[in-house]
């Protein structure tokens, strides 16, 4: 396992992580991890409730009910923290929480355009998404 120590002061939070799935889904954690002889890495910049998210989408993505949880804001962060860290299965699975999201509420998304234009590449699946929903409807 290795300890991940997410955040700073009083929102630090410690994760436990296997290793090989650290490696296996991030290109980031695939170079950390290997040119590190102990077992935990700090990110202290990053949004600790991110990084909880994530193990959430990889167990369940929805309540009974069928409705997702999350805001819009998190999964738009959770998609940033996705491409910074190299992991694309993630990506994409915050690309389909994104799209059935929008589905579920069926509103204008367009208030997050300039924060997901200034945190993605013109190339981002996440912003050529949001433009063809906006144009959509």
């Amino acid at each position: 396992l290795v300890i991940i120590r997410v955040g700073s002061g009083a929102q630090k939070k410690e994760f436990h992580v296997h290793r090989g799935l650290l490696r296996h889904h991030s290109i980031y954690f695939q170079d950390v991890i290997r040119n590190s002889s102990d077992h935990e890495v700090d990110l202290p910049h990053e949004d600790p409730g991110v990084f909880d998210v994530i193990f959430w989408v990889a167990g369940t993505s929805t309540t009974a009910n069928g409705r997702i949880p999350l805001s819009f804001h998190y999964i738009v962060e959770l998609s940033f923290f996705a491409d910074s860290k190299g992991m694309e299965m993630l990506r994409n699975a915050t690309l389909t929480l994104f799209y059935r999201k929008c589905v579920q509420e069926w509103r204008s998304v367009h208030h997050f355009a300039s924060k997901v234009y200034s945190g993605t590449i013109p190339q981002s699946p996440l912003r050529r998404y949001l433009v063809d929903f906006t144009a959509e409807t």
